[in-house]
C-alpha cells in the first residue's frame, strides 16, 4: 500500500481532492434551481437573447457578458449545467493552488495537501449554489490561481520558449480574472509574495533580496497596472457599489477617521476570514440539518481524514537544510500577506465579510487561511494523534456547512418553484404593466426581481417589441416601510434603470402575492375583500386593501412555468383545488367551486391554512349546502379567532341566502 501510493502520489492526491470537493458541494445539485439574481439574468437571456448580457454588465463588469454570453450558449436555461460548471472551475482552482504550492514546497506533501483541501472546501463561502449568477466568479478563481501558477512555472524555467508562452498565458488569465471581479485584485500579493520566496532563498543582503524579487515579479506588472490604469482612468462605472470615485470619496473628507475604521474593519474582516469561517456558517445552518445528514457529512470528513492521513504518510518528506527550517516562516508570510491583501479592496470600497449576504468577500482570502491553518496543524502541533483530530474536526464543520448550505438552497428552490406552480393554477395571465408584490414562506426577498424575474419567465417570456433595451412586461417592489409609504399614498409609476433594465413599478396599481407559512398555499389578495392569514405578515396586511385582483386576465389562456427553470409540476394536492376554486369564483363559476370542494374532500385533502377555506365556504352557502358547512366546522375547530371572524362577516354579507344557511353560519360560525 506505502510503495503504491508513492508512486503514485500525485493521480491520487488529484483524484482525492476532486471527489472529496464532489462529495462537498454537489450532493443537492441536482435539485438547486435558479436563486436571487439569477433570476433577471436567465429572464434577459431567454427574452432578448444572450447579447442581453452586453448590456447588463456593461455598466460595472462588461467581461462578465462573455462569460455568460458563452455559458448560455453551451449550457441554455438548465441551470444544473451551471452549477457543474461553477463546482469545476472552483475545483481547477483547487488543483492550480496545490500546484502553485508543490512548486514552492515540494518536500512538504502533507502541508501541502492539507492546505489545498482546506482551501477547496473553505466553509466561508457560501455561494457556490448560486452557479449561474457566480459562474463569472468561479472562472475568475480559477483564472487568478492558473495565472499566479504560470508567472511561477515561467520563473523557474530556464528555457526562454518556455518561459515567453508561459508569461503571455499567465497575463491573459490575469487580465481575465481581474476584468471578471475586480476585488479579487489581492491575489496579486499571491504572484509577487512566491516570487519574492523563491528569490529570498538565492541568499545575499534583504536589499538585494528585496531588488530581485522585485525584478523578477516586473514581467508580471502589467497584470495589475493595466487593469487599474484602465479601471480608474477610462471605465465609467455606473453602480455606486463598483464606483471607485463614488466609494473613496469620503477619504478625502475625514482621511483619518476613514483610515480608522477602515483599519478595525480589516482586522474584523481577517478574524471572521481565519478563525470565524469555520464556526459560524456551520452554526447558523446546523439547525437545517437531520441526523442523516450529519451522519453522512461526518462520515465523509472522517474519510477524507483518513485518506488524506494515508496519502501524507506515505510520502516521506525529505527536504534540504534550507527548507526544514524557513518553510514554516515562508508559510506564514505568504498566508498571512495574503489573508490582509484579499481583504483590502473590500475594505477600501467599504464592503465587509458576513457569511450571510457577503460570503464572497471571503473567497480571495480563503487561500491566505488555509496556508496559515496549514502551517498551524504541521509545525505547531506536535502531536499527530491531535494535529487529525484538528483536521478531522475543521473537515466536519466544512463539509457539513457546504451540505446544509445545499440543502437550504434545494428548499428554497422547492419552495419557490412550488410557489410559481400555484400561481400558475390561479393566474391565466397577468395583465400588462402589473405590479407585484410577493411573500415567500423561505428566504427574504432581497430585490424586486426575485418577484418579477419569474413571474416575466412564465407570463411573458418573448421581448417586447416596441422595447429596445430590456423592459420586463411585469414589474415588483421590494416590501419595506419605503415602498409601504407611497403604496398607502398611492404614488404612481416610478421609473428605474438597473443594469439597463428597464421598469415602472407602479405603486397604484399593485397585486399581492403570498404564501404566508410553508404550509399555506398562495393567496392572491383581493383588495375589497381581503382574506387574510393568521400566519400573515402584518405589513402585507397593512396594504392589502391596495392590491387590485382586477389584474388577473381569468378568461387568458394558461400558461404552464418551463420545466427547466422551475421543475417539473407538484402534485396535485390541496392546494391545487384552492388555486382552481379561487379563479372559478372570481370568475363566477360557482357550480366549478362546489366541484373542486367535493373532489378535493373526497380525495381527504385539506389545509394547513384555514383561510383557504373561504372559497368552498361561499361556494356552499351560495348554494345552500350546509351539510358542507357543517362539515368544515369540524375542521376548523383550531382555527385562530381572527379567520372566524373573516368568516363569518364574509359569508353573512352574501346576498340571497336562505333562512336555514343563514341559521347555520350564525351556529357554527359566527358564535365564536
Amino acid at each position: 500500500m506505502r510503495k503504491f501510493l508513492t508512486s503514485y502520489h500525485l493521480p491520487l492526491v488529484i483524484l482525492f481532492l476532486a471527489a472529496i470537493s464532489a462529495l462537498t458541494y454537489l450532493p443537492w445539485v441536482c435539485q438547486i434551481g435558479y436563486m436571487n439574481d439569477d433570476w433577471y439574468l436567465m429572464y434577459s437571456a431567454k427574452a432578448y437573447g444572450p447579447g442581453a448580457f452586453i448590456d447588463i454588465f456593461s455598466v460595472d463588469r462588461p467581461a462578465r457578458a462573455w462569460v455568460m454570453m458563452t455559458a448560455y450558449t453551451l449550457f441554455g436555461d438548465n441551470p444544473l449545467y451551471y452549477n457543474l460548471s461553477a463546482y469545476a472551475f472552483r475545483l481547477i482552482s483547487g488543483l492550480a493552488f496545490f500546484w502553485l504550492l508543490r512548486m514552492l514546497w515540494s518536500r512538504q506533501q502533507g502541508v501541502l495537501l492539507i492546505a489545498a483541501l482546506l482551501y477547496l472546501i473553505y466553509p466561508g463561502f457560501l455561494s457556490q449554489v448560486n452557479g449561474i449568477d457566480y459562474q463569472s466568479q468561479m472562472v475568475s478563481l480559477a483564472a487568478a490561481l492558473l495565472s499566479i501558477a504560470l508567472s511561477v512555472r515561467a520563473w523557474l524555467s530556464d528555457r526562454l520558449s518556455e518561459r515567453v508562452p508561459m508569461l503571455i498565458a499567465a497575463t491573459v488569465l490575469g487580465w481575465l480574472y481581474l476584468g471578471l471581479v475586480g476585488y479579487f485584485l489581492g491575489f496579486e500579493f499571491l504572484r509577487f509574495g512566491t516570487l519574492l520566496i523563491m528569490v529570498n532563498r538565492e541568499g545575499g543582503m534583504w536589499r538585494q533580496r528585496l531588488q530581485n524579487g522585485i525584478k523578477a515579479w516586473l514581467p508580471n506588472l502589467f497584470i495589475p497596472l493595466v487593469f487599474l490604469v484602465w479601471r480608474i482612468f477610462f471605465f465609467q462605472s455606473e453602480r455606486g457599489a463598483t464606483d471607485i470615485g463614488l466609494q473613496l470619496g469620503n477619504f478625502s473628507n475625514s482621511p483619518l477617521l476613514v483610515m480608522f475604521w477602515w483599519g478595525v474593519q480589516w482586522m474584523a474582516d481577517a478574524v471572521d476570514v481565519l478563525w470565524l469561517a469555520w464556526g459560524v456558517p456551520f452554526s447558523n445552518l446546523l439547525p437545517l440539518l437531520r441526523p442523516r445528514h450529519i451522519l453522512l457529512g461526518s462520515a465523509i470528513a472522517v474519510f477524507m481524514t483518513w485518506v488524506a492521513y494515508r496519502l501524507t504518510n506515505a510520502h516521506t518528506d525529505v527536504a534540504d537544510e534550507g527548507e526544514k527550517t524557513a518553510w514554516h516562516k515562508e508559510m506564514i508570510f505568504l498566508g498571512l500577506g495574503m489573508l490582509m491583501a484579499g481583504l483590502v479592496p473590500v475594505v477600501l470600497v467599504n464592503r465587509q465579510v458576513d457569511f450571510v449576504n457577503f460570503t464572497r468577500y471571503s473567497l480571495a482570502s480563503a487561500a491566505g487561511a488555509a496556508l496559515l491553518m496549514g502551517v498551524f496543524l504541521f509545525h505547531f502541533i506536535a502531536s499527530k494523534p491531535l494535529r487529525w483530530a484538528l483536521i478531522a474536526v475543521l473537515s466536519t464543520l466544512s463539509v457539513l456547512a457546504h451540505h446544509a448550505n445545499g440543502l437550504q438552497a434545494s428548499t428554497q428552490t422547492k419552495m419557490m418553484n412550488e410557489f410559481w406552480w400555484q400561481v400558475s393554477w390561479r393566474v391565466p395571465q397577468f395583465e400588462k404593466g402589473t405590479t407585484l408584490i410577493g411573500n415567500y414562506p423561505l428566504g427574504n426577498i432581497q430585490e424586486d426581481y426575485f418577484v418579477w424575474g419569474p413571474a416575466s419567465l412564465i407570463y411573458y417570456p418573448q421581448k417586447l417589441e416596441d422595447k429596445a433595451r430590456i423592459h420586463p412586461a411585469l414589474f415588483a417592489v421590494v416590501l419595506n416601510d419605503q415602498t409601504i409609504n407611497k403604496i398607502l399614498v398611492r404614488s404612481g409609476e416610478e421609473y428605474d434603470n438597473r443594469k439597463n433594465i428597464i421598469t415602472y413599478s407602479d405603486y397604484g396599481n399593485i397585486l399581492i402575492l403570498s404564501r404566508p407559512s410553508a404550509g399555506s398555499c398562495v393567496q392572491l389578495i383581493d383588495g375589497t375583500q381581503p382574506e387574510l392569514s393568521e400566519f400573515e405578515r402584518d405589513n402585507v396586511m397593512l396594504i392589502a386593501p391596495f392590491s387590485d385582483a382586477g389584474n388577473v386576465i381569468v378568461d387568458a389562456e394558461s400558461h404552464t412555468p418551463p420545466r427547466l427553470a422551475f421543475g417539473a409540476e407538484p402534485p396535485h394536492g390541496w392546494c391545487y383545488y384552492y388555486e382552481k376554486a379561487s379563479l372559478a369564483r372570481q370568475r363566477g363559476e360557482w357550480d366549478e367551486v362546489v366541484r373542486l370542494g367535493n373532489e378535493a374532500l373526497e380525495r381527504g385533502f385539506l389545509p394547513q391554512d384555514h383561510i383557504e377555506w373561504m372559497p368552498f365556504l361561499q361556494a356552499y352557502a351560495r348554494e345552500g349546502k350546509t351539510d358542507r358547512l357543517i362539515e368544515i366546522k369540524r375542521y376548523m375547530r383550531k382555527a385562530d379567532p381572527f379567520v372566524f371572524s373573516q368568516v363569518c362577516q364574509s359569508l353573512a354579507s352574501l346576498p340571497g341566502l336562505d333562512e336555514q344557511t343563514m341559521g347555520v353560519i350564525n351556529a357554527y360560525y359566527c358564535a365564536e
